[in-house]
């Protein structure tokens, strides 16, 4: 097809603005009272499932367009958003004169699902323009997911009373989108202006999970209470954004610059919560168990890709800049909190247990490159003022893990308290920021070449873990343990080459840099005391561990460099490790057990 416009613009647009919004939310209430006997059962369950897919296309394929006194412009947007609410709250209540029972269970579950392409493309086209030539690939798509899980027992009785609570959430998200700025075996030219492509990707997931349990039981002669809470939350997420000029495509911007930018800046922030309460007493005998499990997770994997492959470039009047740049914020959380009480005249017994993990990957590649442009097939790419080929990322990672276990037993004759509180937290960073010129024919005929890869890293890895079991009586036992893991583990690979028999020609200087610039640090607490009249335990053990492995790499091979100015090849590495580890366990009792500290 052919379109010609002699005065105006040529404006080629696809926006995408979908939204899908879910709400559940689930109540469940149970009352059971008896002279001698009662059962009291609450159940109460949330699962919502939301799956965004599709295509936005702007593109100008098989055509030849002109606008001779305007701009041609290609844009394709999408802006879609996931935005999902689950609760589940379920309550029991169970009282009689002899013997109560109660249960009270919940689940929440939450699947989301978004998988985009976004493109604008020139395909297969002649293009010609009066003012310039922009193709735009955006997504700006989000996602948001909040889920909580509640439940709560109440058994209470002259006789006999026992409770039970569980409450477990599950919040899963795979959230994939691709996202190109392409002009492909296409002639696109402008003879004022610029031509520029540019595909962006601001993404931002941001999930929550929650889960409560809390379980009282009260009675003359014997009472139980116990409570179970478990969270996990998980993103899996694989993105990519290419800018590209490829397939023997011939672009001339006459009187302007030439522009190839793939810009990622992506948030996910990943919190996960739950709170285990259990609470028991009686005249006789009173057992109290609280358990928390928390987990939160991400895989994220990203390629940014800036290239100019295989393709005549010429910037009449200006720069030409091939610039790939990813901005990543990666923040977990997970936390678990563990109290158990019982109370008694006879013997009392708790045991509680919280355990909080936290696995934060990143696997991320960004590439800026001039790639097979080379005299040869009489391509070229030339500047009437400077090249610039820049690779640049900013990478922040926060795996942060807490676990708290709390348990305390009283009576007149005898009791025992157990608490164990366990925190893991892993960052893994892997991947590569590229910047090359490969086999390829470069002149800037009014400034510099350029090719830099640049990274900044940051990681903080923080594992706490708390245990305290306090036991009360004549004959009083308590013991208490943590032990806390973090690893941070880098592997990374940050080069800048001109290679391949490429020529190089500058009328300023070349410089060819490759820079690395992490900060990783690992403090690990586990802390446990234990306190009883008779016998108390105690141990803390801590893991910290930075892992660092990376290649920096500057050079010029088996290639020709002209430069009117100086030239310049530079590999610099900056680290900064931090670790700390503190393990303290304290101990007070008439008869010191154990004692370790690591």
């Amino acid at each position: 097809s052919t379109v010609v416009a002699t005065t105006g613009n040529v404006s080629v647009a696809a926006t995408d603005t979908s939204a899908i919004k879910s709400e559940l939310i689930a109540v469940s209430f149970s009352l059971g009272v008896g002279a001698t006997a009662s059962v009291s059962l609450a159940i109460s369950a949330t699962v919502a499932e939301n799956i965004m897919t599709g295509a936005t296309l702007a593109t100008i394929d098989g055509s030849t367009v002109t606008a001779t006194g305007g701009e041609v412009s290609v844009n394709a947007t999408n802006s879609g958003a996931v935005t999902s609410l689950g609760v589940a709250v379920a309550a029991t209540v169970s009282a009689s004169g002899t013997i109560a029972l109660g249960g009270a269970g919940t689940g929440a579950v939450s699947r989301s699902q978004l998988d985009n392409t976004i493109e604008g493309s020139i395909l297969d086209s002649t293009v010609n323009a009066g003012t310039g030539v922009d193709v735009d690939a955006r997504d700006q798509s989000a996602l948001t997911s909040t889920t909580v899980a509640a439940s709560v027992g109440v058994a209470a009785s002259a006789a006999a009373a026992a409770t039970i609570s569980v409450a477990v959430t599950l919040v899963e998200v795979d959230y994939n989108t691709d996202t190109r700025a392409l002009i492909d075996s296409s002639d696109v030219t402008t003879t004022g202006g610029d031509v520029t492509l540019d595909a962006e990707s601001t993404g931002m997931e941001n999930l929550v999970g929650v889960g409560v349990g809390v379980s009282v039981a009260g009675s003359g002669a014997a009472a139980l209470a116990g409570s179970g809470v478990g969270v996990i939350t998980k993103v899996t997420s694989d993105a990519k954004t290419f800018a590209v000029i490829s397939s023997d495509s011939d672009v001339r911007a006459l009187s302007g610059g030439v522009r190839v930018d793939a810009i990622d800046s992506r948030v996910l922030d990943v919190d996960a919560v739950g709170v285990s309460l259990s609470v028991s007493g009686s005249g006789g005998l009173a057992l109290s168990g609280a358990v928390t499990v928390i987990e939160a997770e991400t895989d994220f994997a990203s390629t940014i890709r800036a290239r100019i492959s295989d393709s005549n470039v010429v910037a009449g009047g200006g720069d030409v800049i091939v610039e790939a740049d990813a901005t990543t914020k990666s923040f977990l959380s997970a936390a678990g909190v563990s109290i158990a009480v019982a109370g008694s005249a006879g013997f009392s017994g708790a045991v509680s247990a919280a355990a909080g993990v936290v696995k934060n990957l990143l696997a991320q590649s960004v590439e800026a490159e001039i790639l097979d442009s080379d005299t040869a097939d009489g391509q070229a790419v030339t500047a009437s003022g400077a090249v610039s080929v820049t690779a640049e990322d900013a990478v922040e990672m926060t795996a942060d893990s807490i676990a708290v276990s709390v348990s305390g037993a009283v009576s007149f004759t005898g009791s025992l308290s157990l608490s164990v509180a366990a925190a893991i937290a892993h960052n893994t960073l892997a991947g590569a920021t590229l910047a090359r010129v490969s086999n390829s024919r470069v002149a800037a005929n009014g400034g510099a070449v350029t090719v830099s890869a640049q990274t900044n890293s940051e990681l903080v890895t923080t594992p706490d873990a708390f245990a305290v079991a306090a036991s009360i009586s004549i004959g009083s036992v308590a013991a208490a343990g943590a032990g806390a893991s973090g690893i941070a583990n880098v592997t990374r690979d940050v080069s800048a080459r001109i290679e391949n028999n490429s020529d190089i020609d500058a009328t300023g200087n070349v410089e060819v840099q490759a820079i690395d610039t992490l900060t990783s640090d690992v403090e690990v607490l586990a802390l446990s005391v234990a306190g009883s009249l008779i016998a108390a335990a105690a141990i803390g053990v801590g893991i910290g561990k930075n892992l660092i492995e990376t290649q920096v790499e500057a050079a010029v091979d088996d290639s020709s460099v002209d430069a009117g100015g100086a030239i310049t090849i530079d590999a610099d590495a900056t680290l900064t490790d931090c670790l700390g580890v503190m393990a303290p366990s304290a101990i007070q009792s008439t008869v010191d057990i154990a004692s370790l500290s690591i």
